[in-house]
């Protein structure tokens, strides 16, 4: 099955404005990410991650809404191995690297200028294809979230445990209709 995880990262902007552009409101602190569907840490060095963990937390719905300064996203599917990374300034598209091998089996797709990070990362990363010799591994998958990595300081499974909050979106989190259970049991 694998791990499918989206994120969107913002440096300069609060986590309460992120959450508040994009519908969510604050939870409870969580003891591990996996704890909850969708989470959000301000980091040290002032990036806001809000993630979406064991779902897609579909970003190209998202990243519209926030229209002023720079904006990282990214999503990573191992059941698919399909793993994109993205930048907007002030809601202009800048460039995108996408893996996807149903449409380019032995590389990434990049449209725009991504920083020269890149260049280095996928370098890396056909060396150590070239040197382990399985064509069973797909490297390049992991060109998004490293590129992810040297630009906001987040990699999945890197930094799972401590500072993480819950987060909901406002509109479940304001919902105040008992669940299914209690109605069918007749608790309020």
């Amino acid at each position: 099955m694998g791990i499918k995880q989206s994120w969107i990262a913002v440096k300069d902007r609060s986590q309460a404005e992120l959450l508040e552009a994009l519908g969510f409101t604050e939870a409870e602190p969580v003891n591990d990410f996996v704890d909850a569907p969708y989470v959000v840490r301000q980091q040290a060095d002032g990036w806001v991650i809000l993630a979406g963990h064991n779902r897609r937390f579909d970003v190209d719905r998202h990243l519209p809404k926030l229209t002023e300064g720079f904006v990282f996203a990214c999503m990573i599917d191992e059941g698919v191995m399909v793993s994109f990374a993205r930048a907007q300034q002030d809601g202009r598209p800048l460039w995108s690297v996408t893996h996807d091998p149903d449409v380019n089996l032995d590389g990434v797709t990049v449209e725009g200028t991504p920083p020269p990070e890149l260049d280095d990362i996928l370098a890396r990363l056909r060396a150590q294809a070239e040197a382990e010799g399985d064509d069973e591994v797909d490297f390049l998958f992991d060109a998004p979230q490293d590129l992810s990595a040297s630009i906001c300081g987040y990699r999945p499974g890197e930094q799972a445990e401590g500072g993480w909050t819950e987060v909901r979106r406002v509109d479940q989190a304001s919902d105040k209709r008992p669940g299914l259970l209690a109605r069918l049991f007749g608790r309020r």
